[in-house]
């Protein structure tokens, strides 16, 4: 028999989890049909891993869950707004000091004689070579035998050219069907949805279900979250 099951979650006008259609042949117990239906929702939303964590979060998280995500922002219960406490007034910002004046600047010193090529001239002018004084250069070169410049940094390959980069890091890896099928079960135990099969409400995990024909199951999360 092909069973459809359906997720719905109050106060949103669309699924993002599919539809879930799974073979089942003979008994099977709640928490099989919730391995079933979590394996096939990953596998159908396996090319975009980051909209499927967010779809599973969505429908399967728990309040112990989001207690723990909490600090980073991600998701947060929803809480209900009280609209007849006022809001508190603003205080008044105070005045901003007047900045004081800038001092006026110092004259630049007048630059030296410039030489061959803009470099310094040398301080003799009497010296016919015209040649600039230059200060003495770091050691540059590893002689004898030099490969030519030491390079800023890094490892370097022969003729002192740059070394192999290092692979680029893959991707981030889809969720695993294990744990989040580990996750969907606690989540039906603390009742963060309910299943509805066979026009009855299941209560435990190893409750035998009833399916009928052309009759989808329906997972219906019961808390929703606010902001994700």
């Amino acid at each position: 028999m092909l069973v459809e099951v359906q997720v719905k979650i109050p106060g949103r006008g669309r699924n993002e989890l599919p539809v879930a259609r799974i073979a089942v042949d003979g008994p099977i117990t709640t928490g099989d049909l919730i391995d079933l239906a979590v394996g096939e929702q990953i596998r159908l939303l396996g090319a975009d891993a980051a909209r499927c964590r967010a779809a599973l979060d969505r429908q399967y998280l728990s309040p112990e869950d989001v207690a723990a995500q909490a600090p980073t922002g991600v998701v947060r219960l929803s809480r209900p707004r009280d609209a007849d406490a006022p809001s508190a007034p603003s205080a008044p910002s105070a005045p901003s000091a007047p900045s004081a004046p800038s001092a006026p600047s110092a004259p630049s010193a007048p630059s030296a004689p410039s030489g061959p090529y803009g470099a310094p001239g040398r301080s003799d002018p009497s010296d016919p070579s015209g040649l600039p004084d230059l200060p003495d250069l770091p050691d540059l070169l590893d002689l004898p035998g030099s490969s030519g410049l030491r390079g800023p940094s890094g490892p370097s390959g022969p003729s002192g050219a740059p070394g192999p980069s290092s692979p680029a890091p893959s991707g981030p890896s889809g969720p695993d069907p294990a744990v989040e099928a580990a996750r969907a079960r606690r989540a039906f135990e603390r009742g963060v949805f309910v299943v509805l099969a066979g026009g009855h409400r299941l209560e435990r995990l190893d409750e035998p279900v009833t399916l009928r024909p052309d009759e989808p199951v329906l997972f219906l999360r019961l808390t929703p979250l606010a902001g994700g």
